[in-house]
């Protein structure tokens, strides 16, 4: 009975050793993200669209957006916007973004 119980515990200890190594050596393990999170947040080549505006300007965009009764005034406003930004990446020299979402689409036809 005695060296079945030393092997289990033999067993359990390496277990216990190779689990906490690999634990330990996971990457991103102490920012809680996964490893592909901090290269798309430090991606210099992909700049968002808010990033092209001053924040009055976003605040500006944002109200009109939201004072445009249908989704036709509010497309209407969205590419003025689309205009004035892709004007101010081509000055910066950086890529126009592609936008992530429409916010025009909950709006009533």
């Amino acid at each position: 009975m005695k060296p079945l119980l030393l092997l289990q515990r033999t067993v359990l200890a390496s277990l216990l050793l190779v689990v906490g190594q690999t634990w330990a050596q996971a990457p991103g393990r102490h920012a809680g993200y996964g490893a592909g999170y901090h290269a798309r947040q430090t991606a210099a080549s992909a700049p968002r669209g808010p990033s092209l505006l001053t924040p009055q300007e976003r605040d500006a965009h944002r109200a009109a957006l939201a004072a445009t009764p249908n989704q036709a005034e509010c497309r209407l406003v969205r590419s003025r916007q689309r205009e004035q930004a892709s004007a101010l990446a081509q000055e910066r020299g950086l890529p126009l973004p592609t936008p992530r979402r429409d916010p025009c689409a909950a709006k009533q036809p």
